[in-house]
């Protein structure tokens, strides 16, 4: 088994949809073919594990932690790198640009409506990953 096989299933374990296992194993980030700026918000992938109490109330509390506002927002898991990213809401008023800077901010790449390249890696992101998946877990 490979490393990003094993990576893959280790975001599994964690909770992730396959969906997003895929797309943190690749680094690209895919949005759907929507092209006019009204109906952009309107294609959203925004309901997701959202519609899970349970799981709404974890996010909506890992983002009043880091001070993030989430009235007027989506939470998309797609654009998170973990289960409740703040960094995940998502602005309906202004979703495109929202998108284009966590996409700069985290080196993501993107394709459909809105295309940005990702970063060039400074290292090879799964050089150390047999290491990282052999370490003990944290404590909570």
């Amino acid at each position: 088994m490979t490393a990003k096989e094993r990576h893959y299933r280790t975001l599994i374990a964690k909770g992730f949809s396959e969906k997003d296992a895929r797309r943190l194993g690749t680094g690209l980030f895919q949005l759907s073919g929507i092209r006019t700026a009204s109906t952009f918000a309107a294609g959203l992938d925004k309901v997701g594990t959202m519609s899970d109490p349970t799981i709404r109330k974890h996010h909506l509390k890992k983002a009043k932690a880091a001070g993030v506002s989430t009235a007027g927002k989506v939470y998309m898991g797609s654009m998170a790198t973990e289960p409740g990213d703040p960094k995940a809401w998502i602005s309906e008023m202004d979703a495109e640009s929202t998108i284009k800077k966590t996409c700069h901010e985290k080196g993501w790449g993107c394709e459909g409506s809105i295309n940005i390249e990702p970063r060039a890696a400074e290292s090879d992101p799964w050089e150390n990953a047999d290491n990282a998946l052999q370490a003990e877990p944290c404590e909570a």
